[in-house]
Order: C-alpha cells, then structure tokens, then sequence
C-alpha cells in the first residue's frame, strides 16, 4: 500500500514537473494544477525554475512524509480485520457505489459505457490473454488526437 502510494506520488509530482517543462497538461493532477494557476508555466522564456513549480514540489514531498507513516497504521489495522471480512459482499457494495456515482456524475450515458468497457475487459480473460493488450484502446484515440491537434 505504502509502495502504491509512492509510485502515485511520485507520477503525480513527474506529471506536475512536465505540465511546467511542455506548458501542456498529460494528467488529471497537471490539468487541474494548470486550472488553478492560470497559463503558461513553462520556463522555456525564464531563466529559473518557476517559485510554483518548488512550492509544489514541497508540498508533495511534505504530504508523502505524512501519508505514508499514516497509511502504514491504517493498512495493519485494516488487515488484522479483513479475514473476517465476506470478500464477495465486499465487492458487491464497492460495484454498487460506484454504479450509483457513475449515475449521478455521468448519467445513464455513462452507466451504458462503463457497462460496454466491462465486457470489452471481459474478452481477454476468455480468449486466455493478457488485459495489457488492450491499451491500444486508450493509446490509438491519444496518438490520433495527438496529431490532429499537432
């Protein structure tokens, strides 16, 4: 859990660090970041880093040293119970919060296509292959708005 936390982190903190190189965001975290601050981050004109680009960067590394000691108390409590816990009522709760957000964010629209991604993430555990194969459903539509956009 700490090292999920970490990989995250750190994604969030390279994401955030190429939203001020390339002035464009790849991630959710850039986009929201250029949204509060306003355009052009980049540095391509300064002669130094931007003082935001270093608050952010403390602030990351500031969080990360608090949430991680606090992750590892939480994750040992939660495992000393999660034996005792019905994994299949578990799921079943989690399936259905997340039905009833999807519904109230995306409308019946976005329940639809989360239900047509499911069965599309279905078909390589019939057919015996890796789910991995289906990342060109995310990679192609990028690259081809990527060049559309260039």
């Amino acid at each position: 859990m700490v090292l999920l936390g970490a990989v995250s982190t750190s994604t969030a903190i390279l994401s955030v660090a190429v939203l001020f190189v390339i002035d464009r965001a790849r991630s959710g975290v850039a986009a929201a970041v250029q949204t509060l601050h306003g355009s052009d981050l980049g540095w391509a004109t300064a002669t130094s880093v931007p003082e935001a680009l270093v608050a952010l960067l403390a602030a990351s590394v500031l969080g990360a040293a608090i949430a991680a000691p606090l992750a590892t108390r939480l994750a040992r409590g939660i495992a000393r119970r999660w034996s005792s816990v019905n994994a299949r009522r578990l799921a079943q709760a989690t399936l259905a919060g997340l039905l009833a957000l999807l519904a109230a964010i995306a409308g019946p629209a976005g329940v639809v296509v989360a239900g047509v991604a499911a069965l599309v993430g279905l078909v390589p555990v019939r057919a015996g292959v890796q789910r991995v194969h289906l990342m060109s459903a995310l990679l192609v539509p990028i690259l081809a708005s990527g060049l559309s956009n260039g």
